[in-house]
């Protein structure tokens, strides 16, 4: 089962700082307030190649910080667009809000951890 914030991923990251860390948090967070917002401006135009070109960059981020979740919806987004079905992206909008609010409460989390 995935998981919103993968333990092993993070203790890696760790090993390169506590300040690199938090430096990525808030990059991931600021791009992927982006791409959220474009992927649903993208899926309301009806525009499939847009959509997974921008679930394709916010699976890739997602993953490479060990944000499992996210990464599995920016996944089926990807496919979705890629193959031409906005209105299966659509239906995915809620769940990746959803998802993605989890993410950044884990992610604030693990802020206040490191910032102790």
């Amino acid at each position: 089962m995935a998981q919103i914030l993968n333990l092993d991923t993070v203790a890696t990251l760790r090993d390169l700082g506590d300040d690199l860390v938090l430096d990525l948090i808030q990059t991931y967070v600021a791009e992927s307030d982006r791409l959220v917002s474009e992927i649903a401006a993208a899926a309301a135009a009806g525009n499939a190649a847009q959509i997974g070109s921008l679930a394709h960059s916010l699976k890739g981020s997602s993953l490479n910080m060990g944000l499992e979740v996210i990464g599995e919806v920016g996944l089926r987004l990807e496919k979705c667009g890629k193959g031409g079905d906005v209105e299966g992206a659509k239906g995915l909008l809620p769940e990746l809000e959803q998802k993605y609010a989890q993410t950044k409460q884990a992610l604030a989390e693990l802020e206040k951890q490191l910032n102790v």
